[in-house]
């Protein structure tokens, strides 16, 4: 009676254990989830911020591009007027030499009248040619202060064009970043969403084999021992009798829920094979799986510890849950008591 509750206790607490784990790993992957989508939105915010500044920068640089073509046509047209009015300028200067020199020959013979007309003649056109080159010379000085000033506009326009362009640069390499970012949490959030999704149809899939009643014989299972002297059954379990070491077979396959000692019964190991069914196996025995294994049917799980002249007893039990099962009905006995030498 006390061996009974305390394996079902063990089998209890392995039960609550799975199933908290499952439920623990289900909202594991929710909260996961939940923080990867927090995530992907504010990175998709950010983008779409960065999209909009981009936006912006960029009517700003096409404007400033296009007004720069502007100034720079008005500058080209002024340095054009410029070099033309200091053509005209230095024909001025050339005619005003000539004329000078004309006069000064002129006036060498101040006894003939043909000389002093010409001298006078000479005189006025000298002194409009004067106020010409004057006028000249102003438009002249005009265009070069006007030009000075186009080019430093011009060279301020250019560097504000370069300050635009740069941080359109700027705005476009964060927006990569960002981008390769998010879809990287987009790539998690996905996975996480598929993994959501498995785990949910394993939960479902769990619930429906629970509740689905099964044959003895469905299993198939095979005695976890091979070699022994005798065997005993009862109502629950099959008490295995052993003079040698050999090795603990798991009677199907599983995962081990349970491996370590009990009390002053020996060492258990506590397979679960799937819809609430369960095996134990317990006595002296060296012990080689450890809990959350998965094991086949026939790998060996352990071994027994035998001294020489005694016989010792190795306990198996079959549970369906929680309820220790007859468990010869569920063993094939045809190969089991073949073994046995009885």
């Amino acid at each position: 009676m006390k061996l009974g509750l305390i394996l079902l206790l063990i089998a209890q607490a392995s039960i609550a254990a799975t199933t908290a784990g499952k439920t623990k790993s289900i909202n594991k992957i929710r909260d996961e989830l939940g923080a990867k989508a927090r995530k992907a939105n504010t990175l998709a915010a950010s983008i779409k911020s960065l999209e909009n500044q981009i936006g912006k920068a960029n009517n700003k640089y096409l404007e400033r591009n296009s007004a720069n073509r502007s100034l720079e046509a008005k500058a080209v047209k002024l340095k054009e007027g410029l070099e033309q009015t200091l053509v005209e300028l230095k024909k001025e200067e050339e005619y005003a030499k000539k004329l000078a020199s004309t006069y000064a020959l002129e006036g060498q013979d101040e006894e003939d009248e043909n000389a002093l007309l010409k001298r006078t003649i000479l005189l006025r056109l000298a002194q409009k040619r004067a106020s010409e080159y004057k006028e000249v010379r102003e438009r002249a000085q005009q265009l070069k202060e006007a030009f000075s000033i186009y080019e430093q506009r011009l060279a301020q326009a250019r560097s504000d064009e370069e300050s635009l362009y740069s941080l359109i640069v700027d705005l476009e390499n964060k927006k990569k970043d960002l981008s390769k970012k998010y879809i990287s949490s987009m790539e998690d959030k996905n996975a996480l969403e598929e993994s959501l999704e498995n785990a949910l149809a394993k939960q479902k899939v769990y619930a429906a084999v629970k509740k689905k009643p099964i044959k003895s014989t469905s299993l198939g299972l095979i005695a976890p021992l091979e070699n022994f002297v005798s065997y005993k059954g009862g109502k629950k379990g099959v008490t295995f009798k052993y003079d040698k070491r050999a090795p603990v077979k798991a009677s199907a396959s599983g995962k081990v829920v349970y491996s370590g000692e009990l009390a002053s019964y020996g060492k258990v190991v506590m397979i679960d094979h799937g819809s609430e069914v369960r095996s134990v196996i317990l006595g002296d025995i060296q012990i080689k799986a450890k809990k959350g294994d998965l094991v086949q049917k026939g790998q060996v799980v352990g071994y027994t510890l035998a001294e020489p002249g005694l016989k010792k007893s190795l306990y198996y039990e079959v549970r369906k849950k929680n309820i220790a099962q007859n468990t010869l009905e569920w063993l094939d006995t045809v190969d089991t008591v073949a073994k046995a030498k009885i």
